[in-house]
């Protein structure tokens, strides 16, 4: 149940209180049942026997043949630029978008963006399993990839796409997210054994660094100068966004755009209005007319 519908239905403190109950269950489940290593249970070991005979390799020392490995960067940008749109689209503006270009309610729009973090929570263990299996990374890393970008560019590119559509491309989007899982893998073969958790913790970092915050402060105002009812919004929002570098958030100003970029904007703005008008019903389309 997307949290807008749980709020909804039984408000936001017996949500809240909900959501926390079960997060510890999860937790007493895990410390209870998982283990750091299969071995423990009496299983075969997942380590690699060259990372158990070097199970003294220095911290410094691991870093430093980490960083100094090519493939290392090049799957940490991957894995960034895979989950920063997801992360970014259903965390933060997704619904907003949803809500004035398609003209949804905000609890059906909430699904929507749920239907892609579930089709990310999905895909991560599917392809994972996949590529363990059949051995491939490379490939099925890249198609993945390539699945992932492709459906974006269906989405940014295609008005008026149906529920259905939306549906199903935003359960692909998410879906071909989770091939960022393989990227843990396939930067542990291209390391040192004995680095195996120095080259996780540089690969999952991409996740959070890819990704930077925004901020806005808006007030709503119901009367216009006549006193009159005239809802509307007082908005400031900030040119840029934050990100943090150890630890301490950095501006990073956005550049003004250019008149034809302003231009194009608008119409872009104009032209989703009318249609969203005339598809809700406020505008009736004539027979010639656009």
């Amino acid at each position: 149940m997307p949290l807008s519908e749980a709020v909804a239905s039984v408000g936001w403190r017996s949500a809240m209180m909900a959501s926390a109950g079960v997060t510890l269950v999860l937790a007493a489940c895990v410390w209870l049942w998982v283990r750091n290593d299969p071995s423990e249970r009496g299983y075969a070991s997942h380590a690699h026997p060259e990372a158990l005979n070097n199970s003294g390799i220095s911290p410094r020392h691991s870093l430093k043949l980490v960083v100094s490995e090519r493939d290392t960067w090049l799957l940490f940008f991957a894995g960034g630029l895979l989950a920063a749109p997801v992360l970014t689209f259903a965390g933060l503006w997704g619904v907003p978008y949803l809500v004035q270009v398609y003209g949804l309610e905000r609890s059906h729009a909430a699904v929507f963006t749920t239907t892609m973090l579930l089709g990310f929570a999905v895909g991560g263990p599917l392809l994972g399993a996949l590529s363990d299996r059949i051995g491939r990374r490379k490939l099925r890393y890249l198609g993945a990839t390539l699945v992932h970008a492709f459906a974006w560019v269906l989405f940014l590119l295609i008005d008026d796409l149906s529920v259905s559509a939306l549906y199903l491309l935003f359960a692909v989007i998410g879906f071909s997210a989770g091939g960022l899982i393989i990227g843990f893998a396939f930067s542990r073969e291209v390391n040192h054994p004995g680095a195996a958790g120095t080259v996780g913790g540089v690969v999952n970092m991409a996740l959070k660094r890819c990704a930077a915050d925004a901020g806005a402060v808006t007030l709503i105002q119901r009367f216009g100068s006549a006193a009159n009812l005239n809802v509307h919004l007082h908005c400031l929002v900030l040119d840029g966004v934050y990100r943090r570098t150890e630890g301490e958030p950095i501006f990073d100003e956005a550049r003004a755009p250019a008149n034809d970029e302003l231009k194009g904007l608008l119409n872009q703005i104009v032209a989703r209005l009318m249609k969203m008008l005339t598809r809700t019903g406020p505008l009736v389309e004539e027979q010639g007319m656009t």
